[in-house]
């Protein structure tokens, strides 16, 4: 553990966030789980603790820390004005060490949070192939944002094979009718998430298109 992580672990029980103590039998050693581990883990809101988590976030340099407190923003309030760091969490990507999977955590939260602001500087980040499947959540902010560079962008996104299913979702979600044909003919392995979102999609398009006429 780190010892900004340590400070922000104490900064939280100091403001009332509980720690879990979990007792080995075997051994009847401790094992302590810092206070960002239950912010995570149990059914409490962060968005009270939403400053501190700030205040120490920026200052966070090992990737797995970072993605926990990433993990603490996962919430719809409280976290707009931590959008900017998840941002820029991407665009210093590789170089901050983070992989993949801690990304998708970043972007999972940047689509939770859902701050209209930020809308393209998600449409830019999910233009950038080298993020990979940390992408995935984000997707769905594209659906949401129901411009034509963001509907370009999912239109991409279904031959990039690290986000398809979910740019395929994102078609359905969309909801332009005009995307029907071009869900026909995408040729998706069954068994595999794509299948379903193709399904799911063109359900929601067809229903739409029948409505319409």
């Amino acid at each position: 553990m780190s010892k900004t992580y340590e400070r922000l672990n104490c900064a939280l029980v100091a403001a009332g966030v509980p720690v879990h103590v979990v007792k080995h039998v075997k051994d009847c050693d401790l094992q302590i789980s810092g206070s960002i581990n239950v912010l995570v883990n149990a059914n409490i809101d962060a968005a009270p603790y939403a400053h501190i988590l700030l205040e120490h976030a920026p200052e966070l340099t090992v990737p797995n820390e970072i993605e926990m407190v990433a993990r603490c923003m996962m919430q719809p309030k409280g976290f707009r004005d931590a959008v900017p760091w998840l941002l820029s969490l991407f665009k210093e990507f590789p170089k901050n060490g983070l992989s993949e999977s801690h990304l998708w955590a970043i972007g999972a939260a940047i689509y939770t949070i859902n701050d209209k602001k930020f809308y393209p500087d998600v449409i830019a980040i999910c233009r950038v192939t080298r993020y990979g499947s940390s992408r995935q959540e984000l997707m769905g902010t594209l659906a949401r944002v129901k411009t034509d560079a963001s509907y370009d962008v999912l239109l991409q996104c279904v031959d990039d094979p690290t986000v398809r299913a979910h740019a395929i979702e994102g078609l359905g979600r969309f909801g332009r009718t005009e995307g029907i044909p071009i869900l026909e003919a995408l040729d998706v392995q069954k068994g595999l998430y794509e299948f379903k979102a193709k399904a799911t999609a063109l359900r929601r398009l067809r229903r739409k298109r029948d409505q319409e006429s």
